[in-house]
């Protein structure tokens, strides 16, 4: 069973509702775990390795173009402010 990744998103005080955002280790992690998972999903369904690559790609362009990737430094920054609001 593939279970989701726990996502370290946070939105910046300038985001629009419904912006994802997401700090640029943790896309390159993603970039990882598609593949693997959807290996794993192609696998057990008994898929062609053709499908799975092309549902790897197909997942990894949806994720792509629906969030911001940041960097580091900028996306900390943001994620401290966010757990200082929650915190009040």
């Amino acid at each position: 069973q593939l279970t989701p990744p726990k996502p370290a998103l946070v939105s910046p005080p300038t985001a629009e509702p419904g912006d994802l955002f997401l700090a640029e280790q943790r896309w390159n992690e993603t970039k990882v775990e598609i593949p693997r998972r959807t290996g794993t999903f192609a696998r057990a369904r008994g898929l062609e390795p053709a499908v799975a690559h092309h549902l790897v790609d197909m997942a990894i362009a949806a994720v792509d173009a629906n969030l911001t990737v940041l960097d580091e430094a900028v996306y900390a920054a943001a994620e401290d402010e966010a757990t200082a609001r929650c915190q009040r």
